[in-house]
């Protein structure tokens, strides 16, 4: 995210979906992301359910342009949203990411009703740099009551903020990491975002505001990952020279 992120919570308490929202944005705060006031328009829908894939299924019959921008690479495709329709699980989302130059925050690709493409001016070509930088814009998430289980609502609320500010994939296998992602699996194993979810958020966010974001993504990801091993380290460090600690 770089605009003004802005939640909104429906069809639930509005003492509870206030917390929600509240931690959401207190965690993207956190990320020195901007925060839209009271009765912005909001770009994070989060809509609690008794029946996710039903409300899933009629969100996208009545609106699938939402869903289906029509121009590869802005969402996860259709087989994917197939499954945001039909699948059974607690939290379902989808989300929708636009290229824009990284320079000015112009969008990078033609949409319907263009009547050109935009011209993006090249400050280098180079197959290892490049100034285009995808920006999610909107986040649609679906919370189905009848299947959170034990899960309370501040674990819930740190669910939702780590797949509302990053793109995590649904069918990602994340059980050998120390991750809010394993709550359903696990919910009595995890209490919160952990120090790995922060470490990641962290890191993530620090790279897409550094130079390294003109690296390609396999560059980014690299610089993240040693990012968070150093970050690691700094927590768990070595319990003594030559010996790792229990977490390394």
């Amino acid at each position: 995210w770089h605009d003004r992120l802005c939640v909104g919570v429906v069809n639930v308490r509005p003492d509870l979906g206030q917390a929600v929202a509240d931690r959401v944005s207190q965690v993207a705060l956190d990320l020195g992301l901007d925060i839209g006031e009271p009765g912005c328009r909001a770009n994070v829908f989060i809509v609690f359910t008794a029946d996710g894939a039903a409300l899933a299924d009629a969100m996208v019959e009545e609106s699938r342009r939402a869903f289906r921008i029509g121009v590869a690479g802005l969402d996860r495709g259709s087989a994917a949203l197939e499954a945001f329709r039909t699948v059974d699980r607690p939290v379902r989302w989808w989300q929708i990411s636009l290229p824009v130059n990284a320079d000015t925050g112009q969008r990078a690709v033609r949409l319907s009703g263009d009547e050109a493409p935009p011209q993006i001016n090249v400050f280098a070509a180079s197959r290892l740099s490049t100034q285009i930088r995808d920006d999610l814009k909107k986040a649609m998430i679906i919370v189905d009551v009848d299947r959170l289980g034990q899960v309370n609502l501040a674990q819930l609320a740190d669910y939702l903020a780590f797949v509302t500010l990053v793109q995590v994939d649904p069918e990602a296998e994340t059980a050998a990491y120390d991750t809010i992602l394993n709550l359903f699996d696990a919910p009595g194993g995890v209490d919160g975002l952990t120090g790995w979810d922060v470490s990641y958020l962290t890191s993530l966010y620090e790279v897409q505001g550094s130079p390294v974001l003109r690296q390609n993504p396999r560059g980014q990801a690299s610089v993240i990952a040693a990012d968070m091993v150093r970050d690691r380290r700094d927590v768990d460090p070595p319990t003594s020279e030559g010996e790792p600690s229990d977490e390394e």
